[in-house]
């Protein structure tokens, strides 16, 4: 081979190599970088979002939730103020969006735990922690959620540890989510959290229901016509065909045939109550729940004027009830005569609210009938005090709209015989005419002279049916308890479809909050004392959804619907007291109803809106109109007396 020949065979063959090299080079470089474009679509970081009270949640359709929060400055252990959200190791940046989006997944529904965050993220007090990534359309897309744990310092700041990236479990069980359980209280082998859980697992048929359009003002305006939107690009404004798949801004993917058709629908629908999408305006009120504010003002005003609130509220402690039983304890049961030299010290003579220290009453000889036992030749008829109150329902509102209510009864029966302390309250609200009673309380207690004390607590709350929590008296001669329960509330009322302008959106609305119950229950022979504290602490929520690919709702409540807290305190006692004729054995009946009670104060509306083509950058527009379904502020809290009183009723021959 000559040496042309060979150079010209090495000349070739080295180019061959090159380029295939160079051929490799490229594509390996090309797979590399789809490999990491890939890889970083998928990375995610927690989000941890503090909740606030009227969180922007919205419900869309294809089982897509979103949340809208305040982009934190600080990492989240820093501490997050409500509504907040930020990262774990920095905080958020200015480019970076306000609002997250969290998918149902298939097979799950809304009562997983993963997707609690919906009903939790409306109250400051509660934390989650969302593993987030960055999609195509550089959306925040949640792939899981969890409750955060925090630990409130004693300055009050609330530390958010450093949380690793959450795990779902394959279920919703408690048990693996971060964070302590509220109220863990054990309680034969039953806690009240688990009762909690009991409760909120309770399946309830909420009812359909449909709201009377007279409750309604619909914002008319003189109708327009109507002029479709032409099938154009939303970015350059280029005539498209009914195939070509759309982006909206909530990341949907949605043909322009269909986008188009549902998007004139709703012009079509706005027109007719003199509106367009074309006008420029991003948020209109178009309906209206119809109240006379005026109507409200005089019912706040009656539930004021019906409470004693110059009068402070004073709670005993359990403490205060042992030292009372134990002086009532100290007195004879039985006595023969009195022949003491000094006396019989009587504690208590001086009557109820003043010195416990007694006096001294200097007597010859008493019969026994004429102290604490009966004469077995007197007549079976006795002295009695029977003291009835009864405050008829409270109520606040329009049923048909929202309202609120409460009432109760308390009755003390005393007799030389028996005494017996019995009382009852319930609280609720209405939501468009329907009815939920949220709580419930029944007692009776009974303190015979002879045998056995009785009687029996039950505790009730919404959707559970039977008693919550029941405490029943066992066969003892003395009794003295106290137990503080509290729970969870979660209560769907009613489902409706109601026109928000032109669109049909379904709304779901209830209660959440808390409620429980404190008491003190002291008994023996000669004494009935029972003080009961149920409480009730609920604000309203609201869910919307609608059946439109391109059209979405949401709900913003930040409305106290019934916060009631009730003291009842009587109390029966057989004991001696100084009359104006003298000293004899007598019944003291002492009993207060104090409440404290806040009614329908806030405000709340749903919503129905649709991303509108600018036909330029940035290509979309959110237009969206309002219901606003309740909206008062002037329920000033009530924070007083229903009823007290005080009065002694002889059972015997005076001691002068």
């Amino acid at each position: 081979m000559n040496s042309k020949l060979y150079s010209y065979f090495a000349k070739s063959l080295l180019q061959t190599i090159f380029l295939r090299t160079l051929t490799l080079t490229v594509l390996l470089g090309a797979a590399f970088h789809v490999s990491a474009t890939i890889g970083m679509a998928q990375e995610s970081y927690p989000l941890t979002c503090r909740g606030i009270k009227g969180a922007e949640i919205g419900f869309e359709t294809g089982r897509r939730m979103s949340f809208r929060y305040r982009k934190g400055t600080a990492p989240a252990g820093a501490g997050l103020s409500p509504g907040e959200c930020s990262w774990s190791d920095r905080g958020m940046r200015e480019g970076e969006p306000d609002i997250l989006f969290h998918q149902v997944k298939d097979g799950a529904d809304l009562s997983n735990t993963e997707y609690q965050w919906t009903k939790e993220l409306d109250d400051p007090d509660n934390y989650w922690v969302f593993d987030i990534y960055k999609n195509a359309e550089g959306q925040f897309v949640a792939k899981s959620a969890q409750r955060a744990l925090h630990v409130e310092r004693p300055s009050g700041e609330i530390l958010i540890p450093q949380n690793p990236r959450p795990t779902v479990s394959s279920g919703p069980d408690e048990a693996q989510m971060p964070g302590p359980k509220p109220f863990e209280v054990d309680r034969a082998n039953n806690t009240i959290n688990d009762r909690a859980a009991e409760l909120q697992r309770q399946e309830l048929q909420t009812p359909e229901v449909t709201v009377d359009p007279s409750t309604i003002r619909v914002n008319r305006r003189e109708p327009m016509p109507f002029v479709a939107f032409e099938m154009r690009d939303p970015e350059t404004g280029a005539e498209i065909g009914p195939e070509t798949v759309l982006t909206l801004p909530d990341g949907k993917k949605v043909t322009a045939g269909q986008y188009y058709d549902e998007l004139n629908k709703v012009e079509q629908g706005l027109n007719e109550l003199g509106y367009s999408l074309r006008e420029d305006w991003d948020n209109i009120v178009i309906q209206e729940t119809i109240y006379d504010t005026t109507e409200l003002s005089n019912q706040a005003k009656e539930i004021a004027a019906a409470h004693d609130q110059t009068k402070p509220l004073i709670l005993n402690s359990f403490e205060d009830l042992k030292m009372k039983m134990a002086v009532s304890a100290a007195v004879p049961a039985s006595l023969e005569t009195v022949t003491a030299p000094g006396g019989i010290e009587v504690p208590g003579a001086e009557g109820a609210g003043r010195s416990d220290e007694g006096r001294i009453i200097k007597s010859p000889q008493l019969p026994r009938h004429e102290l604490f036992e009966r004469d077995p030749k007197a007549p079976k008829s006795d002295v009695t005090t029977h003291t009835v109150k009864e405050w008829p329902p409270i109520n606040f509102g329009n049923p048909k709209k929202f309202a609120a209510y409460v009432n109760g009864k308390l009755e003390l029966s005393g007799t030389r015989d028996n005494l017996s302390i019995a009382a009852d309250a319930s609280g609720g609200c209405y939501i468009f005419n329907v009815k939920a009673e949220i709580i419930r309380l029944t007692s009776n207690m009974n303190a015979p002279a002879k045998g056995d004390m009785s009687g029996k607590i039950n505790l009730y709350l919404a959707p559970k049916k039977g008693a919550i929590y029941s405490f029943l008296i066992e066969p003892t001669t003395s009794v003295l308890k106290d137990e503080d329960v509290r729970y969870s509330v979660d209560l769907p009322i009613v489902n409706t479809v109601i026109p928000i302008g032109w669109v049909p959106v379904r709304l779901k609305a209830g209660a959440a909050g808390d409620a429980g119950l404190y008491f003190m229950a002291g008994l023996n022979p000669r004494v009935a004392r029972a003080n009961l504290r149920p409480y009730v602490h609920t604000s309203a929520y609201l869910q919307a959804g609608v059946d439109y690919i391109v059209a979405g709702a949401g709900a913003a409540v930040e409305l106290t619907l019934l916060n009631y807290d009730l003291n009842m305190d009587g109390t029966l006692e057989l004991q001696f007291h100084a009359f104006a004729k003298g000293t004899a054995l007598a019944i003291h009946e002492a009993y207060v109803v104090h409440q404290k009670l806040n009614m329908l104060n806030g405000r709340a509306y749903a919503y129905a809106f649709i991303y509108v083509p600018r036909f330029r950058i940035p290509p979309w527009r959110k237009k969206q109109w309002t219901w606003t379904i309740f909206d008062w502020k002037g329920f000033k809290p009530v924070d007083g007396d229903l009823f007290n009183g005080d009065k002694w009723t002889s059972l015997s021959k005076t001691i002068k």
